[in-house]
Parts: structure tokens; C-alpha cells; sequence
């Protein structure tokens, strides 16, 4: 069986195009912030190790602009 090049879902650019509005878009229109009265530390790297590296849930708090 011949294999020529890498293979690829028709659709990954599309979807990543999108995705990439999708996020500019809330970071554009909102305001990401910690909960009233905590801190947010986003160097922690603590989390849950398995096949791969799951950071700890976490909560924000986002405001309109």
C-alpha cells in the first residue's frame, strides 16, 4: 500500500480558523477576572497526570466590556 504524505481531515483549517474567531472574540467582548475574593495563579502547574497533563478545574469570572 502506497501512503503519499501526511494525512488530513478536510475540514481541520476550517475549523481552526474558527476556532481562532471564536476565542478572539470573547477575549475582544469580555473581561476574564477571579472570583470576587481569590486570587488566580496561573503558573500553578498542579493537576491530574495520565496519558496527558489535565490542569485542576477552576473558576473565572467573566464581564462585558
Amino acid at each position: 500500500m502506497l501512503t503519499y504524505g501526511r494525512r488530513n481531515c478536510v475540514g481541520e483549517s476550517l475549523a481552526r480558523m474558527e476556532l481562532y474567531l471564536f476565542i478572539t472574540a470573547l477575549v475582544q467582548r469580555l473581561q476574564l477576572l477571579p472570583p470576587e475574593g481569590k486570587t488566580l495563579n496561573i503558573n500553578e502547574i498542579d493537576g491530574v497526570l495520565g496519558l496527558t497533563h489535565k490542569p485542576k478545574p477552576f473558576e473565572i469570572r467573566a464581564i462585558l466590556r
